[in-house]
Order: C-alpha cells, then structure tokens, then sequence
C-alpha cells in the first residue's frame, strides 16, 4: 500500500503551547477522558468538510470526501522522542475503505510513522517521508482487532529507533527503523468514501527515559 498524505490540509488542531517537562516512565504527561471540552482539542462547526467535536465522553471526527484527517492537541506537540501513547479509538459508521491510528514522530521535515488499523480488521506500520507514504510492517490481518462500531485499543511504545505496536493488549508487531527520532503526535483517519465518521477517547501519553 502506497498512500500520498496530504499532511498540510488535514490538521485539526489548536495553538502550540510550551510544554513541562516529561514525567517519569509510568507516568503520564497528557492523558485525556473527553468529560472536560476544554481539554485542547479543536471543535469544528457541523458545516465544515472534515473536522471534530467534543462529544458525550468522546471525540467525534467526521470527513466529507476523500481526506485524511490529522488531530492534535497542543499537548502532544512537543518533540517526543521516547514515549507510549495510547488510544481507544472506532468507526461509528459502516462504510467500505477506512483506516484509523497513532501518528507519531512527525518531525520539522515532514518525516513520521503511522500505526493503523482498518475496518478489514487488519494492521500495518506506514512511514512517511518526503510527501510519500509506504508500508514498512505490511498489513497483516487480525483477530485481535474487533470490528466497525467497536472500540479498539492502540499502543505504540518507542524508545529510540525501536518501536512497538499492541491492539487490544496484544502485541502485534515490533520494527527498528531511525528515519524520524522526534517529533508530534496525535490520531490519524482515513476514508476513501465520501463520508465517514470516527470517535476515540481514553487517550494517554506517557514520557519514557
């Protein structure tokens, strides 16, 4: 799978902020339950063609057309280099063609990772460099991965150029890769119909030595 991402167009995001320093290991540095919708994360009219909106203890992303939309928060936007993350995360409607997961290591030259899931129940690890996108763990199916309309939790753990990947408790996949050692966080989502609906809640980050 090759996947031209249009990073400059699919922010949903609010202003950089200055970050405390990180927190031991084990400790989180952000973590997130959606009750408080003053928590950062950017709240988007209903009219708008992708964005995101505080919702009932969850964040709700919608996108109109074919887009990939890129949520942050200005809490995950400092440089991380070792850290965990963690998310729940879902499709709330039951269209063909879309993928959802952690985008990490984002870094000033447009270099990241991304850990996905689709609603085939399948897995992969992209990584994006120079306005392209290509598999480096392929995907690979899953029954670990619960299917559309159920949450389905992600971890991605990196400690210099290692990097492990867990669903739902279970780890899937490791890989060694050092194009991108720092850089932003945040969810990523994908359709390739022309609407589409996703949520995700219970997000951590943690600081890792």
């Amino acid at each position: 799978m090759l996947i031209l991402l249009a990073i400059s167009t699919g922010f949903i995001s609010g202003c950089v902020t200055r970050q405390t320093p990180g927190a031991e290991s084990g400790t989180p540095i952000f973590q997130d339950d959606f009750k408080d919708p003053k928590s950062g994360w950017v709240v988007y009219k209903a009219d708008s063609s992708k964005g995101g909106a505080y919702e009932q203890g969850d964040y709700s992303v919608w996108s109109i057309g074919k887009n990939t939309v890129i949520v942050l928060n200005p809490k995950t936007r400092q440089q991380l280099g070792n850290f965990a993350a963690e998310v729940d995360l879902r499709e709330t409607s039951t269209l063909n063609g879309t993928v959802m997961g952690i985008i990490y290591r984002l870094d000033n030259n447009g270099n990241y990772y991304r850990f996905t899931i689709t609603d085939n129940q399948t897995f992969y690890v992209s990584r994006g460099s120079q306005g392209l996108e290509k598999e480096i763990e392929p995907e690979t199916p899953s029954d670990t991965i619960k299917p559309a309309n159920e949450y389905n939790h992600l971890k991605v753990v990196c400690s210099g150029d290692n990097q492990d990947f867990y669903i739902n408790g279970s780890k899937l996949a490791s890989i060694t890769d050092n194009t991108s050692l720092k850089g932003e966080l945040g969810i990523a989502f994908g359709n390739w119909t022309p609407s589409e609906n996703f949520t995700f809640t219970n997000f951590k980050l943690y600081s890792l030595k």
